[in-house]
């Protein structure tokens, strides 16, 4: 199944209510559930400018990116708040960075 396709059948899935994300402090904030497709592409442009060394562009989601980001649990999970947060926190150091950095 094409990526494409996969954040269709996920869409389709989308609350249209507040999603309640839960902060590792134990607080919980609330985002619209019904742009996080707008989100999620926010998101991807942001990495994309990351990796690219571009500058990183402004969004009028990024409130909401840096709050998936903190968020330890949703009551959507398996959603694209999911893939937002690996966006958000970028890919995992390989082994050798790893190392490099100790």
């Amino acid at each position: 199944m094409s990526i494409e396709a996969r954040i269709k059948a996920l869409e389709g899935k989308l609350s249209i209510d507040y999603i309640t994300l839960r902060l590792s402090d134990g607080s919980e904030r609330k985002i619209r559930g019904d742009n996080l497709v707008d989100v999620l592409c926010a998101s991807m442009r942001r990495e994309y400018a990351k990796t690219a060394g571009l500058p990183i562009p402004v969004s009028q989601y990024d409130s909401e990116i840096d709050l998936i980001a903190r968020s330890v649990s949703n009551d959507e999970e398996g959603s694209l708040i999911n893939l937002i947060q690996v966006l958000a926190h970028g890919p995992a150091p390989t082994p050798s960075e790893s190392e490099a950095s100790k």
